[in-house]
């Protein structure tokens, strides 16, 4: 099936040179012939029991950054003296036999084709049968900050996200009635207004395209027949698809719903067959690739969240619990947030991988992040922000930030007037750069979260949305005068440069950035020609690729490399 006029494609010339957009730091991380930049070491676990005086010391550690073209090849960790070598993506290494009772200096370096990259900042401490290190507790704040009190006590400098590669879905067997086809495919987009019925009258295909590096779509089915409601690219590169209605996969699975589809066969696994419906906006992960996601069916009255791990599927929070949001730790507990249907009480509390609740707060919050530090925070009313602790896994004895004062949220990190324009900010989106600033947008505005709280200096009167890229953000919005721009945030130095102005104006519906094609891929309606168009912002020779695009689209999520 076609989907485009590639005949109409248009090249514009952008208004700046984007590698001077981009800045010093940016281009070093893109070079195609530097080494990897130092890993982070996030924790250090001994295990529980000694054998023969001597413990294995496990070591987590984030993902050192490299150009997509010089693709990690391994992390080397030392115990000491002792060595173990992680393969490419994995994040985590286990020292074998370390002499128990000792105290060690433990650092973590990478290797890509151009070699090793320099030693991560090293941690001292001393195995035993159970010892923990973890970058969370290791920075927890003692004091309340009183000269500048919307600066966070805890400063990251920099941040890659630990990201497992383990598979839940390894021994789960594939599809033999339905295939994907994603070679070249550098992102995926789903059609509007395709029915299930309507694709049943293919005899091959779907509501879902492949786009591929040139900005060209394609169907991404080229086995069986799919109708697709939703679909996730998560942070492990791996496709996720909900299905309109039950999808045959052959193999005695007839009732699929939730799917992982394989980037580099095609081949998908069922993950989900039992519940109706599945919210696939909620898919988190565990360190160990376990995947979560919450759903329901006629035959329950709550939804439920469910871990799949595996090859099999159990629930996690069940239907008598009424519950709004979720987020996932590493370890498997959950916090939840929610209420009590028979007295209206609402809550956030934690449920602990054995089943153990423990509460957190009386009020529900309406969002969970996860910040640069490991822990995670949430809003507590309107006027507070809590934080959870991962390491300790409980509740900061201090609450957060409080921009009011209130008896509910007293003797917190950070206060005052300064941070005031945070209250009763929900916003579930948040974006963490590569230094390891958090930002987000209140109500129309740029702010920064954390290490610091304040606004952001830009020039768009309104902010559609945005996404990061390494340590700048790529807004879309309009200027005082209504027109539609894109820009570029540099958080190193709070200044922003216009991408695409009113002399090319396109308004843009998704925006994505590619890290191996440094490409910003887009669709959006044209103003020149009143055209609906998908393409893609070159970074590299400063032009814009459109094409045509005769369906519109739902959504339009890129790969991260």
């Amino acid at each position: 099936m076609k989907q485009l006029n590639t005949s109409k494609r248009i090249w514009i010339p952008l208004l700046v040179a984007i590698s001077a957009v981009i800045g010093a730091t940016n281009a070093n991380a893109l070079s195609v012939t530097a080494k990897p930049s130092k890993p982070t070491i996030q924790s250090i676990r001994a295990s529980a029991k000694a054998s023969k005086g001597a413990v294995d010391v496990s070591v987590s550690f984030s993902i050192a950054s490299t150009n997509a073209k010089s693709p990690i090849l391994q992390t080397q960790v030392k115990v000491g003296t002792k060595v173990c070598t992680a393969s490419r993506k994995a994040s985590k290494c286990t020292v074998k036999s370390v002499a128990a009772g000792k105290s060690y200096k433990v650092v973590v370096r990478a290797k890509n084709r151009n070699g090793y990259g320099s030693w991560s900042g090293s941690v001292s401490m001393t195995v035993k049968a159970g010892s923990t290190w973890s970058i969370a507790s290791n920075t927890n704040p003692t004091t309340n900050p009183t000269t500048n009190p919307n600066t966070s006590p805890t400063t990251t400098i920099s941040y890659t996200p630990v990201v497992s590669t383990n598979d839940p879905a390894l021994n789960a067997t594939a599809a033999s009635t339905i295939r994907f086809d994603l070679s070249d495919a550098v992102g995926i987009a789903m059609k509007t207004g395709v029915s299930s019925s309507s694709v049943k009258k293919q005899a091959v295909g779907s509501n879902l395209l492949v786009v591929s590096s040139s900005g060209v779509t394609r169907d991404a089915v080229i086995l069986g027949m799919v109708s697709v409601n939703k679909f996730l690219i998560a942070p492990n590169n791996r496709l996720y698809v909900h299905f309109n209605s039950p999808t045959d996969f052959g193999n005695g699975s007839t009732t699929c719903r939730l799917a992982q589809v394989y980037r580099s066969t095609g081949y998908a696994k069922c993950i989900e067959n039992s519940l109706s419906y599945v919210d696939i906006s909620t898919i988190q992960f565990d360190a160990d690739g376990n995947i979560y996601y919450s759903g329901g069916s006629a035959s329950i009255s709550q939804n439920v969240v469910r871990r799949y791990a595996n090859g099999s599927a159990a629930d996690y929070v069940n239907q008598y619990q009424y519950f709004e949001k979720f987020f996932v730790a590493p370890n498997g507990d959950i916090l939840i947030s929610g209420r009590t249907s028979s007295n209206g009480l609402s809550w956030t509390r934690k449920i602990s991988t054995s089943g153990q609740i423990t509460s957190l707060s009386s009020e529900s919050a309406d969002v969970f992040w996860q910040f640069p530090d490991g822990n995670v925070y949430f809003p507590a009313g309107a006027t507070c922000l809590k934080r959870y602790l991962i390491a300790s896994s409980q509740l900061d004895v201090r609450p957060w930030a409080s921009w009011s004062g209130s008896s509910d949220c007293s003797n917190p990190y950070m206060t005052g007037s300064s941070i005031g324009f945070l209250s009763g900010f929900y916003n579930p989106r948040v974006w963490i750069l590569a230094n390891g600033s958090v930002m987000s947008l209140r109500n129309t505005e740029l702010v920064y979260m954390y290490p610091t709280m304040k606004k952001a200096s830009q020039s768009l009167s309104r902010i559609s949305f945005g996404i990061p890229a390494l340590t700048s953000a790529i807004l879309v919005g309009t200027n005082s005068s209504g027109t539609n721009q894109m820009l570029l945030y540099d958080s190193t130095n709070d200044s922003s440069t216009t991408l695409v102005d009113g002399s090319s104006e396109i308004e843009f519906y998704h925006v994505n950035w590619n890290s191996m094609q440094n490409r910003v891929y887009f669709d959006g309606l044209r103003f020149s020609d009143n055209k609906y168009v998908i393409g893609y912002l070159n970074l590299a020779n400063k032009q814009i690729v459109a094409s045509d695009l005769l369906a519109k689209l739902t959504d339009f999520q890129t790969f991260s490399s």
